[in-house]
């Protein structure tokens, strides 16, 4: 009797202990999608513009760099398109650079 005593004792410390575990990888779990969540956060917040949603230049530059690499390992041709809008200096200084965002803004929408 004694040793079934033993052994319910042990079983319901293991099972204890079982859930303790379970709960602290759980909550392991929950702070690396914590932290995988900041860190999207800070990589769009460095490598994208805001007020498009688009590569900043640092971004971009580094990208082009990467893309004329591997253009020339497999010896591929590698187009790049710039697009300049006219006259958004003049709007930013006429209008002001609130304008300005609201030029750029209805022009990626229309792309």
């Amino acid at each position: 009797m004694g040793i079934v005593l033993l052994f319910s004792v042990y079983v319901v410390y293991q099972q204890t202990m079982i859930s303790r575990m379970r709960n602290q990888i759980a909550d392991q779990i929950h702070s690396l999608a914590k932290v995988e969540e900041r860190t999207n956060e800070v990589y769009k917040l460095a490598a994208l513009d805001q007020l498009t949603g688009l590569y900043n230049r640092r971004s971009g530059e580094q990208r082009l760099a990467d893309e004329i690499i591997r253009a020339e390992r497999y010896g591929r041709p590698l187009t790049l398109l710039l697009i300049d809008l006219d006259g958004l200096k003049q709007i930013n200084d006429g209008w002001g650079h609130a304008a300005g965002d609201l030029v750029l803004k209805n022009f990626q929408s229309g792309c």
